[in-house]
């Protein structure tokens, strides 16, 4: 695989992490909790990709990527996940979630301009 279908790739699994998540903020933020759906699914990829070893090489890819081992990431996604599992809303996951899709948006950049090979 080229480094441009390479960076293709984890593109494009950022964008579909980032699309479910801008999905489940929007209805955290409007109290839907008809939505649970998206909220499961959510809980289970993010829970995915905190695993210590991801058996999956492109959640590993991912996880590496998004920074999963540096800075305790991987318990603060283990935690996002654990609330979004719970049929109760706590409003502080808004903000965890906020954080995470900018964390998200600048990844799917640095990706687009890989891909593009504009950086190195």
């Amino acid at each position: 695989m080229t480094n441009s279908g390479l960076y293709a790739d984890l593109h494009q699994q950022m964008r579909e992490l980032a699309d479910l998540v801008d999905e489940v903020l929007t209805y955290l933020r409007q109290d839907h909790n008809q939505q649970f759906i998206q909220r499961t699914n959510l809980a289970q990829r993010l829970t995915q990709l905190a695993e210590p070893d991801p058996q999956d090489l492109a959640d590993r890819l991912l996880s590496i990527n998004l920074g999963v081992n540096q800075n305790n990431n991987r318990q603060k996604w283990q935690s996002i996940s654990q609330k979004l599992y719970s049929t109760e809303t706590d409003k502080s996951i808004i903000g965890e979630l906020e954080t995470f899709a900018y964390l998200l948006e600048q990844h799917q950049a640095d990706a687009l301009a890989k891909m593009r090979g504009w950086i190195k």
